[in-house]
C-alpha cells in the first residue's frame, strides 16, 4: 500500500516564481487497486506519477510504502517494485537489440550488474514463457528487433518487462495515446488482465474517457494539483460517459 500524507511539490520558474504541480494530496493506493487518473493537461496528473516513482522529491508532506516512510528514497531504489509505462512505444525499448536482449536489460535493472551478463538457454526459456502469456506470438520473435515491431506490440513488451519481476506498482502515462482504437483495446484488456493476475497496484493516466469507465475501479480526477473527485465501487460502476465529459465542461 502507497500512501501520500499531505504532499506538494511547484516547479520553481524565474525571479523565484512557482507553478503549483501537486497542492497538498492525501491519497491511499490500495495493494490491487487499478485507479484510472483524470485532469486536464497541466492538472498534476504526470507530477503524481514522478512523486510516487522518486523522480520527484515533494517539498512538503510524506510518502509511505506498507508503513515505511519513503519519501528521500530514490528513484533506483524504488524501482525495485515500482515499474513505468510511457506515452511513446519507443521510450521503454532498445529498439536496435532483440526482444531476449530487451529482456535481459530490463533483469538487471534491479540487480548487481556482475560480469555474467548473456543470454543463456535457461533465461530464454524464463523469457518465452513470461512472453507467451501476453498471447501476441511474441515468444517466435525472441531474436527478433524490437524496433521491428508495432507500436501495439513494443508497448506489449514494456508491459511485460516491466512487471517481469518483483513490481507491486505499476505507473502508467498515457500508454495508448500513441495507438490506434483497435489495437489500444487489445493492450488495454491485456493490461487489465495483467493487473488483476499479478495484483498489482496500478495508477493509469488517460484522456480515452471511454477506457476509464470501463477500467479500473477507482477514477480520480485533479485539477490545479488537488483531487477534485475520487469516484470507486458502485458509484464508479453506474458512472455515464455524459457524465465523465460534464467533469470538464464545467
Amino acid at each position: 500500500m502507497i500512501e501520500l500524507r499531505k504532499v506538494s511539490y511547484a516547479f520553481k520558474g524565474s525571479e523565484n516564481d512557482e507553478t503549483k504541480a501537486i497542492s497538498d494530496i492525501d491519497l491511499e493506493i490500495r495493494q490491487g487497486e487499478f485507479i484510472i487518473l483524470l485532469g486536464a493537461n497541466g492538472s498534476g496528473k504526470t507530477s503524481l506519477l514522478n512523486l510516487i516513482a522518486g523522480t520527484l522529491e515533494p517539498q512538503t508532506g510524506k510518502i509511505m510504502a506498507e508503513g515505511h516512510d519513503i519519501t528521500k528514497l530514490k528513484e533506483h531504489k524504488r524501482c525495485k517494485w515500482i515499474a513505468r509505462l510511457f506515452q511513446n512505444p519507443l521510450s521503454g525499448t532498445a529498439p536496435d537489440l532483440s526482444l531476449l536482449e530487451n529482456f535481459r536489460i530490463a533483469s538487471l535493472r534491479t540487480k548487481f550488474k556482475g560480469l555474467k551478463i548473456g543470454t543463456d538457454e535457461k533465461f530464454r526459456r524464463k523469457v518465452r514463457e513470461h512472453v507467451s502469456q501476453l498471447g501476441l506470438g511474441l515468444e517466435m520473435k525472441l531474436d527478433q528487433a524490437v524496433g521491428t515491431l508495432s507500436g501495439g506490440q513494443r508497448q506489449a513488451i514494456t508491459l511485460s518487462m516491466a512487471v517481469m519481476d518483483d513490481a507491486k506498482i505499476l505507473l502508467m502515462d498515457e500508454p495508448t495515446a500513441a495507438l490506434d482504437p483497435k489495437t489500444s483495446e487489445i493492450f488495454m484488456s491485456l493490461t487489465s488482465r495483467i493487473i488483476e493476475e499479478r495484483k498489482l497496484s496500478c495508477l493509469f493516466i488517460t484522456h480515452q474517457l471511454k477506457n476509464a469507465l470501463k477500467y479500473g475501479e477507482r477514477i480520480i480526477q485533479l485539477e490545479r494539483g488537488k483531487i477534485i473527485r475520487d469516484i470507486q465501487g458502485d458509484k464508479k460502476s453506474k458512472l455515464s460517459l455524459p457524465e465523465l465529459f460534464m467533469w470538464f465542461g464545467q
